[in-house]
Formats: C-alpha cells, sequence, structure tokens
C-alpha cells in the first residue's frame, strides 16, 4: 500500500519540482552555498576572536606592544577559522569537478557563474498559478468596475437611497482584509529588493536559512488572497445594488471574505507554508509579551510594523461588531452610539491606539536593561511615550470637541512627527552621520547598498507620509461631503501609512546590513549574500 502511495505521489509529481529533487547541478549548487557559507562564518569566528584579545589586551595591560599578544594572535593565525585552507580546499574541488563535467572546455569562469546562480524562483507551477489567479483578478476587476458605473433600473446609482451606507457597512472588513494583502505584497517586494542588491536578511532576521520563502511564493499567495477579496467585494456589492439573493441586503460576502482568508491563515496543513505562519505567530507572542522575552532584531521589526497597523485594527473593532450583533444581517454600519449594540467599541479603539507603541516602549526598556552602556534605548522608548502622548491628546479631543484641544493636538502633533522624522534618519536608516568631504557623504553615509537617489528620495517621502496625520483635519476646512466622510481619511490614512512602512524597512534592514548602531549582534561582520572573493580566488589555483 504505501508502495502504490509513493509511485501515486511521484506521477503526480510536477515535473519540475521531480527535476528540482533530482538535478546535479542543483545539488552541486548546494553544496558551493553551504561551503561559501562556513568560509563566511568562519570569518566572523576570526574577527571575534581578534575583537575579544584586543578588548583583553587593553583591559589587563598598559603596554600595546608585548610579547603575550603577539603570542595570542600567532596562535589564533594558525586556526582553521582563521586561514580557512581546508575550506577553499574543497571549493576549488568543487569547481574543478564542475567545471570538467558541466561547462564546455572546462571554462572555470563559467563554472563560477553557474554555481554561484541561484536556481529560479519561478517555477512552472508558481507560473501557472500567477497566471490563472491574474487572469481572473482582472476579469473580476473589470465586472466589479461595470457594476459601479452602470446605473441601476431607476437611472440612479443604486435601487435604495441607504445602499452606500450598506456598503460602507462592509467597508471596514474589506478595508481591514486588504491591508494584510498589502502587507505580503510589501513583504514580497521587500525580498526581491534584499535579493537584488544582495543584503543578506535571512542573517539579519535570525531567519532559517534552509527554510526561506521566496518573493514569488508570497506573490503567489498575495495574490490568491487578492482575488478573493475582489471575488467577494464584487458578490457584496451585486447584492446591494441589484437587490439579487436576499430580501434583505446581507453582508453575507463580506462574510465569506473574512471566514475564507481566516481559514487560509491558519489551517493546520503544510499548505500554504504552515512553518512560516507558526514561526510568525511565535514571533507575535514574544512581541505582545516584550519585557519577558529578549528582544531580537525579528521582535523589533514586527513590532514597528504593528505600529502601522493601527487604523487596521481599529476597523477589526468594528468588524467584530458588525458580525457578532447581528448586524450584517441588515448591512447596518456599526456605530459606538447604537443602542447599545457595539458597546465598549469606543474603548477598544482608544486602547488600540495605544498598545502598539505600548510594546515598542517595553522593548526599548527591555534593551536597555539586557546592556545598560546603550542610552538610546531609553530615548527610543520617550519616543514612543511621546507617540502615546499624541494618542492621549487625540481621545481627550475625541470626547470634549474644543477648539483648544485641536489647537493643541496639532501642535504636539508637529513635534512629535518632527521628532520620529529625525530619529528615522539618524538611527533607524544611519543618514547625516558621514564626517567626510562631500555633499553625498556628508547627507547620507560612506557605505551604502541601494542607488543614492533612492536615500534622496526616501527622505522626501518618508517626510510626506509622515505629515499624513494631517488628514485628520480634512473634515474641518473641506466643503466637500465626501471628503468628509471618515471612511475617506481612513483609507488615505492606512494605505500611506503602509506604503511608508515598506519603504522604511527597506532602508532600516538596509543599513543593519552596513552598520550595527542598535547592537543587535555582537560583530560587525554579517555573511555575504552572494559574493565571496576567497572562492573565486581558490577557483584560479
Amino acid at each position: 500500500m504505501a508502495k502504490k502511495t509513493v509511485e501515486g505521489q511521484k506521477i503526480t509529481k510536477v515535473k519540475d519540482e521531480l527535476e528540482y529533487a533530482t538535478n546535479w547541478r542543483r545539488a552541486f549548487n548546494r553544496i558551493f552555498t553551504h561551503l561559501k557559507w562556513l568560509n563566511s562564518f568562519a570569518k566572523i569566528n576570526y574577527i571575534a576572536a581578534i575583537t575579544v584579545l584586543n578588548k583583553f589586551m587593553r583591559t589587563h595591560f598598559h603596554i600595546k606592544d608585548n610579547i603575550i599578544d603577539k603570542k595570542i594572535t600567532a596562535l589564533i593565525e594558525t586556526k582553521q577559522f582563521a586561514q580557512r585552507k581546508i575550506v577553499s580546499q574543497h571549493i576549488g574541488e568543487v569547481v574543478s569537478f564542475f567545471s570538467e563535467n558541466f561547462t564546455q572546455n572546462n571554462d572555470r569562469s563559467k563554472a563560477i557563474e553557474l554555481l554561484d546562480k541561484h536556481y529560479s524562483p519561478l517555477r512552472k507551477k508558481d507560473a501557472v498559478l500567477l497566471t490563472f489567479f491574474s487572469g481572473l483578478l482582472t476579469m473580476i476587476m473589470l465586472l466589479l468596475l461595470v457594476m459601479l458605473v452602470i446605473p441601476a433600473e431607476n437611472g440612479k446609482e443604486f435601487h435604495r437611497h441607504h445602499a452606500w451606507n450598506e456598503i460602507f457597512a462592509s467597508l471596514y472588513t474589506f478595508r481591514f482584509l486588504f491591508m494584510l494583502i498589502l502587507g505580503l505584497l510589501s513583504a514580497s517586494f521587500c525580498i526581491k529588493v534584499f535579493t537584488d542588491y544582495k543584503i543578506n536578511y535571512v542573517f539579519i532576521m535570525e531567519l532559517n536559512p534552509n527554510y526561506k520563502i521566496t518573493h514569488i511564493q508570497l506573490l503567489r499567495v498575495a495574490v490568491i488572497l487578492f482575488t478573493i477579496w475582489s471575488f467577494c467585494l464584487l458578490g457584496q456589492i451585486t447584492v446591494i445594488k441589484l437587490d439579487a439573493f436576499f430580501e434583505e441586503p446581507q453582508a453575507i460576502f463580506t462574510l465569506i471574505a473574512l471566514i475564507s482568508i481566516a481559514l487560509l491563515c491558519i489551517i493546520p496543513w503544510h499548505c500554504f507554508y504552515k512553518t512560516a505562519r507558526l514561526e510568525m505567530l511565535t514571533i507575535f507572542w514574544e512581541v505582545i509579551a516584550s519585557p519577558f522575552y529578549v528582544v531580537r532584531f525579528k521582535h523589533f521589526i514586527l513590532a514597528d510594523i504593528i505600529t502601522s497597523f493601527v487604523n487596521p485594527l481599529k476597523d477589526l473593532g468594528h468588524v467584530g461588531c458588525f458580525f457578532f450583533t447581528g448586524l450584517w444581517l441588515q448591512s447596518e454600519e456599526p456605530e459606538i452610539e447604537n443602542d447599545g449594540q457595539c458597546h465598549g467599541l469606543q474603548s477598544y479603539t482608544y486602547i488600540v491606539m495605544f498598545l502598539p507603541f505600548w510594546f515598542r516602549c517595553m522593548q526599548s526598556l527591555r534593551r536597555y536593561q539586557d546592556n545598560r552602556r546603550y542610552t538610546f534605548n531609553l530615548v527610543n522608548a520617550a519616543k514612543y511615550v511621546t507617540i502615546m502622548g499624541q494618542a492621549a491628546l487625540f481621545v481627550v479631543h475625541d470626547i470634549y470637541r474644543s477648539q483648544f484641544l485641536l489647537v493643541l493636538y496639532v501642535v504636539y502633533s508637529l513635534f512629535t512627527t518632527v521628532f520620529c522624522l529625525g530619529w528615522d534618519f539618524f538611527i533607524d536608516w544611519g543618514l547625516f552621520r558621514g564626517k567626510d568631504n562631500g555633499f553625498n557623504i556628508r547627507a547620507l553615509r560612506p557605505k551604502l547598498l541601494f542607488p543614492r537617489w533612492f536615500y534622496y528620495f526616501g527622505l522626501l517621502t518618508n517626510t510626506i507620509l509622515r505629515f499624513f496625520w494631517i488628514v485628520q483635519l480634512v473634515p474641518y476646512w473641506t466643503p466637500y461631503k465626501w471628503a468628509r466622510n471618515p471612511q475617506f481619511t481612513l483609507t488615505i490614512l492606512g494605505l500611506g501609512e503602509g506604503l511608508r512602512r515598506m519603504q522604511w524597512t527597506l532602508m532600516r534592514i538596509e543599513n543593519e546590513n552596513v552598520n550595527n548602531f542598535e547592537k543587535y549582534r555582537n560583530v560587525l561582520q554579517i555573511p555575504a549574500f552572494k559574493e565571496d572573493d576567497d572562492y573565486e580566488t581558490a577557483a584560479q589555483k
């Protein structure tokens, strides 16, 4: 029975996946990659040993030039991690064997190029799924556009007068799900950029190097979820506009979208990358319990991303109210003052405005507790206390609605925004730290991995998007009714903050690859993502 099962699996195996499992070239590529990793980690051990020796000599000896220093240095130089002769020899042997058997005319340079070239992340299965769902998504979006443009039988946009309110009732759910999908698309884009510019995000984030999700795999998941999202949005608008399927405009397709995407996120099978989902859940729990866990770089990055999801988390409260109180049966928009139907929703939205920044504040204090030498962690904690003060002023103004509180909120928000901008540029991105001559070095930094124009673009766009909170003030002065709708301002704020966080993540991880300002690592050296000078030298021998 087991034999039939195995044979059946072989028969149903996609051709390119079978080739991926049995290809000799790919096997040599894996050996070559692991040898490069070993060589890079040997470099790190050598640098760490020399660093420890220098600190030891400075602490216990007043004379810089002494015999003990020379003897220990000579001992370190004799170790394998310093010389790396065996690794270099194996690299040379792999290159020689590969060039003899897999290249024409025993071309070593071509062999190095082929060994160093990672397999294409776009497999046949990925290409088929992406093509199918992209085509399906295009058709759905065209139908959605037609559904919105074509008038109803009475010549108006909708049959019923309150149809737009019924659509807005489901908008909280669709906006929350869209921000999750946008997060997946942003992660896919970031991984693509890191791969292209040789930024070792796997090492920096302390991820498992044997379980890497490529940008194509993330893109595939995002496209599938976005197709489900678009189909359900089309179905919900059809129910409301055409009075189809139900006598009452039930938000049935909104419920289907929520359940479908939620099930895909929590299914216990090994589809949709179960290991990655469990790892994300573990990191998320450690972020929530920040004071009780050591803060790693991956915890800090995820917590900062959560701070950009304040508005989607507010939407999540409305989603819970919408479905648990039965408002979805008539597509009634959740309201805080609605005969007690959404009791506690106001308190939830206020709490959500504080919690993400509280987590980051606790992380900063834990970082200071673990290493009291780096006092900038206290300054970072103060930054998040300042942001929580901004949220507190917003809550007070939302309750009492006075002109004085509005002015105070605007002035305080300006101060907070400038504070956060300075931290983004100077600490998180490592800019304005250059001391050499030249405007570009002083304005940026000596070592850059991205094109220079991208940093100036980031300075401009991050400044603009940091001041996007001004959109909240639009209802106070605009004469246009559509612009005074809170759904409009919340959507603009969510999209702007999502794009700003994607750009910030690119810059932050790139800076971590070249600097170590916040001391998340004990050594500055990071293994090369792809190139390594030593294996090229060994291949020429």
